[in-house]
């Protein structure tokens, strides 16, 4: 046999082992179990640097909890295209493994003693809880 015919000897390309395709399938499955949130915060005008506050404590305890920022956002107010509502502050997306994990960091001890500062910063904010989609 050539060297070529050798190395191709194995699963085709896109196929992998019935163990990688178990794998992918119990990935592909907690995907789907996760929660995912979409937060749009609206910040009192002047309430800028207690918000930062907050959110340099809260941020670090996703981890603690199962959590993951998957993405923060400050859109310019003229990166508005259309709607009613108004530019929020920031956007945050963020994922827990479970409802469990995500009950534990909004319970967290070090949380729940800086909410002040979010009551004092924070205007309004609309949360979307939801899942990944197939």
């Amino acid at each position: 046999m050539s060297q070529l015919a050798t190395k191709n000897s194995g699963p085709r390309s896109g196929e992998g082992t019935a163990s990688e395709i178990r794998a992918a399938a119990r990935c592909d499955e907690r995907e789907s179990l996760m929660i995912y949130l979409t937060q749009l915060v609206y910040v009192r005008e002047g309430h800028e640097a207690t918000f930062q506050q907050f959110e340099d404590i809260v941020l670090p305890l996703l981890a603690k909890h199962r959590g993951e920022l998957l993405l923060r956002l400050r859109p310019p107010a003229d990166s508005k295209i259309g709607g009613s509502s108004d530019t929020p502050y920031e956007v945050h997306v963020v994922r827990f493994e479970s409802d469990a994990d995500l009950a534990g960091y909004s319970s967290d001890e070090e949380r729940q003693r800086c909410l002040h500062l979010k009551e004092q910063s924070v205007r309004s904010a609309l949360q979307i809880k939801g899942s990944a989609l197939p």
